[in-house]
């Protein structure tokens, strides 16, 4: 992915100084894209088994929030905000599954009410990009489908800091890169709304 960046801003070699600009660009562009809200997660099911007197289950660090929980053979739980989980009877009673609350933790868990008794769920969740260190700092991920953007975003960004020999910017290269690496952006977006009639911000 470097030497693709380094080779579309206008040059084959590269410096220690370009990478630190390309890092700090991809710690810039996920945070642009991060306020613009734009779709760089997933939605991915998993199945579940509620098994009587636990009174939760532990679900992978990639978890950001659930949408739903369905039983295997239809039917919906109820979602219930923290206080009113921590208002109702015993939590370890033993009996289908009704409602449910997602506790944010480092490992989110799935807290039911009751236990269950050994039915399968279906859990339908928004999954985060894994992540990923740059310079001791942890960011998330890319998905496949938003690669050639990031690319071209950071291609732009390292061509409008890295002058040609002459010491001039390029500037026909820079204003190509601003098309491309817009239309990429708009591309990635459109490949998820384009599929369904609703549209999930993560704050």
């Amino acid at each position: 992915v470097y030497d693709e960046v380094v080779s579309r801003s206008g040059g084959e070699q590269s410096s220690a100084e370009d990478v630190i600009r390309v890092r700090r660009g991809l710690r810039l562009l996920l945070e642009r894209w991060e306020a613009k809200g734009f779709n760089t997660w997933r939605i991915r099911m998993r199945r579940v088994v509620a098994v009587g007197g636990q009174p939760f289950i532990s679900l992978p660090p990639c978890v950001d929030d659930i949408i739903h929980v369905v039983r295997e053979n239809g039917g919906e739980l109820t979602r219930i905000p923290p206080d009113r989980y921590m208002t109702i009877g015993p939590k370890n009673r033993t009996g289908s599954a009704g409602e449910w609350w997602l506790a944010r933790e480092e490992c989110p868990k799935l807290y039911l009410h009751p236990t269950g008794s050994g039915e399968t769920l279906e859990v339908w969740y928004v999954e985060r990009p894994a992540n990923f260190t740059v310079n001791s700092a942890n960011m998330n991920d890319v998905p496949g489908r938003w690669l050639k953007a990031m690319i071209l975003g950071l291609a732009l960004d390292l061509a409008r800091k890295r002058p040609a020999d002459g010491g001039a910017y390029n500037e026909g290269l820079i204003q190509r890169l601003v098309g491309e690496a817009a239309e990429a952006e708009d591309i990635a977006m459109r490949a998820d709304r384009d599929r369904s009639r609703f549209r999930y911000r993560i704050a």
